[in-house]
C-alpha cells in the first residue's frame, strides 16, 4: 500500500510532497548542490555527511581512510567508488587504514590460498554490505542476521561453517558437507569457490 504524502512547506517557501516526517526540502537540496566538484558525485545524505565533517575539498577527502568516511551519519559503501574515482583522478588517494586482523589472518598463507580467502571474505560484503568482520575463536567471523559465520584455511580446503537450518538448499550443499563435522563445508583448494552458493548461504542465515 502506498504512504500518503503530505503537501510540506519549508523556510524558503519551496513546497513539496513527502510521506515521512523527514524535513528536509528536495528543492533547497537541488539548489545546495555543488555543479562542478567531486560533491556534484553523490547523493544528498552523502554529501551532507562530508560537509557536516568540513569535507569540502579532495585535499581534506585524502586525509581519511574508507573506514573513517563509512562511519559518518548518512554515508553508505556505494559513495565510495565515487570518492576514490574522484580522488585518483586528482592523483590522490584515501588514507591507508591500519591493517586489520582478518588481513592478518589472511595474509600468513600462500598466496593462492590468500586470493581465495579474499574472494571469499570480499562476498559477504556484497551480500551485506553493513556486514561486521573479527576474528573469534582465531579465526575470520563475519556477523550475519543474529549469528555469525566463519571460514578458515586448511591444508588441503578451507572451512565454512556452521550451515545448519538451510533445508531448502540441501541438495546444493551436500557435495560440500564435511564427514565429520555435519555442520561445516569443505571447499578444496584444487577447485574455485562455489560463489553462488556462497551467496545463497550468507542471504539465508541473515533471515534466521
Amino acid at each position: 500500500m502506498e504512504s500518503k504524502k503530505n503537501l510540506k512547506t519549508c523556510k524558503n517557501g519551496h513546497q513539496f510532497f513527502k510521506s515521512s516526517d523527514c524535513p528536509t526540502c528536495p528543492i533547497c537540496e537541488e539548489e545546495r548542490k555543488p555543479k562542478d566538484n567531486f560533491l556534484s558525485l553523490i547523493g544528498a545524505p552523502a554529501r551532507r555527511a562530508l560537509e557536516g565533517e568540513g569535507i569540502t575539498t579532495l585535499e581534506k577527502l585524502s586525509g581519511y581512510s574508507e573506514k573513517d568516511i563509512l562511519t559518518l551519519h548518512g554515508m553508505g559503501k556505494s559513495t565510495i567508488p565515487k570518492l576514490n574515482y574522484a580522488l585518483t583522478k586528482a592523483g590522490l588517494s584515501f588514507k591507508k587504514d591500519t591493517i586489520n586482523e582478518v588481513e592478518k589472518y589472511i595474509q600468513q598463507f600462500e598466496p593462492d590460498i590468500q586470493e581465495k580467502l579474499n574472494s571469499l571474505r570480499q562476498l559477504f560484503f556484497e551480500v551485506l554490505p553493513d556486514t561486521e568482520e573479527s576474528i573469534r575463536y582465531k579465526i575470520p567471523a563475519f556477523k550475519v542476521g543474529k549469528h555469525h559465520l566463519y571460514f578458515a584455511a586448511y591444508k588441503k580446503h578451507v572451512g565454512f561453517y556452521p550451515v545448519y537450518g538451510l533445508t531448502e538448499i540441501e541438495n546444493e550443499i551436500q557435495a560440500y558437507r564435511a564427514k565429520k563435522t555435519k555442520d561445516s563445508l569443505h571447499f578444496p583448494h584444487d577447485k574455485p569457490l562455489p560463489i553462488d552458493l556462497i551467496k545463497k548461504i550468507i542471504d539465508l542465515k541473515s533471515k534466521l
